[in-house]
């Protein structure tokens, strides 16, 4: 995990509709950083972390054109899982996680008010992206209807959310926590039992990790039906063969499961 400095007041960390990705940013980011890793449910382990930098540079905060705003404060995937989107204190940015390109989505709008800035961003039941607001006194909450498109199709909509039901000297401060209720239970295979502990000793799995060829060895030589799973537990692979070509698989985390257990295998 990165260390943000300093000013790590303000930021958000967040996962992706399955559970399978995991982002974290913070205002203390000053060099506009971002970080991205994969993520297992069952082992609750990061794998595969890089470092994204947002767009410095291109735009700037409207109350002071001459200083460049490159503060994240909140972060959200889109609901397909293809982008992250990058909510800064005075704009807005969809990252392509496929194509590693940057689209601006939105500054702030012309009714800018002193620090009316935005805020955390969350998916909501009906998979549109709600972005809260950071001081001020708007009734509004801005939102994106459509954050599984590309680029300007997201289609933005400024602070078109209005709750009239706010108090009247309050604002609209950041929308609520709203996870994937649906998401359920992740099923992990058995780690404990003395049955699965025998099977797994009797079986040799190497190199591990692994970037080419896996080999599998038996003790006692039994032959078994190997099911190779990726981290949000597709079967990608179902073989006997005691020698798996794992050079077109991409890296991260996987469970080679035999019979009643299983085995981690880390492909870089």
């Amino acid at each position: 995990m990165p260390v943000w400095g300093g000013w790590d007041i303000r930021g958000q960390s967040t996962f992706n509709s399955n559970g399978s990705q995991y982002a974290s940013t913070s205002h203390g980011s000053s060099t506009g950083k971002i970080f991205i890793a994969d993520f297992d449910r069952c082992w609750g382990v990061l794998s595969n972390p890089k470092e994204i930098i947002m767009p410095i540079g291109s735009q700037h905060i409207p109350s002071d054109t001459t200083i460049t705003e490159h503060l994240s404060v909140g972060l959200a995937f889109s609901p397909n899982g293809k982008f992250l989107y990058v909510i800064s204190m005075s704009n807005i940015y969809q990252y392509d996680l496929q194509d590693n390109t940057w689209f601006h989505v939105a500054g702030l709008d012309t009714s800018y008010l002193k620090s009316q800035d935005y805020e955390t961003a969350y998916t909501g039941l009906d998979n549109k992206i709600y972005i809260g607001n950071y001081g001020g006194l708007s009734k509004q909450m801005s939102r994106i209807d459509n954050p599984d498109i590309k680029g300007a199709g997201c289609n933005f909509c400024p602070r078109c959310l209005r709750l009239d039901s706010v108090f009247h000297y309050g604002g609209v401060g950041t929308p609520p926590c709203m996870p994937n209720y649906a998401l359920g239970a992740r099923e992990c295979y058995p780690l404990a039992t003395h049955e699965v502990e025998g099977v797994q000793n009797e079986l040799l799995v190497y190199p591990n990790p692994v970037s080419t060829k896996l080999y599998i060895h038996s003790l006692r030589g039994t032959k078994w039906i190997y099911q190779l799973y990726n981290s949000v537990g597709q079967l990608i692979l179902s073989t006997k063969e005691n020698e798996i070509d794992v050079s077109r698989f991409a890296k991260s985390i996987y469970y080679l499961k035999f019979k009643n257990a299983v085995k981690k295998v880390i492909i870089e």
